[in-house]
């Protein structure tokens, strides 16, 4: 399989697609993530314009395709969250992974993320009790969390 071919440089419209669930990622640790990046000149889109179960919007897949790489940040909701797991999914798509995909492990291990264990594994277990008809989307999102979970990350804290 070819690995993506991300749209041209000249429709780039973000330096940064971030992708997290807001149930358990605070949003003062989002705000500190988006002013640094933008200290930097980096411009970001945050993917957290929606209500909680909305289904992702056009507008924030087009964000995803005119984004050079995406930071996702892993906590055990975003395990339960079909909306996180679509924009994981449509940055895969859109940036070559590992490199284009940044992981940062909130307050869960990569080790959790990669085999489906603890907190994170019993919320993708709920989560494919609501999908367990759709085996190929289970299967897929189960894919790219083991990927995602080999990748070096960044762990800005650890409760263990």
């Amino acid at each position: 399989m070819n690995p993506p071919t991300p749209p041209p440089a000249s429709r780039r419209n973000y330096n940064v697609f971030l992708s997290f669930s807001g149930e358990d990622t605070p949003e003062s640790f989002i705000e500190h993530l988006c002013r640094a990046l933008d200290q930097k000149g980096i411009s970001t889109f945050r993917g957290d314009q929606l209500e909680p179960g909305e289904p992702t919007r056009p507008s924030v897949f087009k964000a995803i395709e005119e984004s050079r790489c995406a930071i996702v940040i892993l906590s055990s909701s975003y395990a339960n969250s079909t909306r996180c797991l679509d924009e994981l999914a449509k940055a895969a798509e859109c940036v070559r992974m590992p490199e284009g995909i940044f992981p940062v492990f909130y307050n869960v291990d990569d080790a959790d993320v990669r085999n489906l264990r603890g907190y994170f594994g019993e919320a993708f277990s709920q989560l494919e009790q609501r999908f367990e008809a759709d085996t190929e989307k289970i299967g897929k999102w189960r894919s790219l969390l083991k990927r995602l979970g080999n990748v070096n990350g960044w762990y800005p804290l650890k409760s263990r």
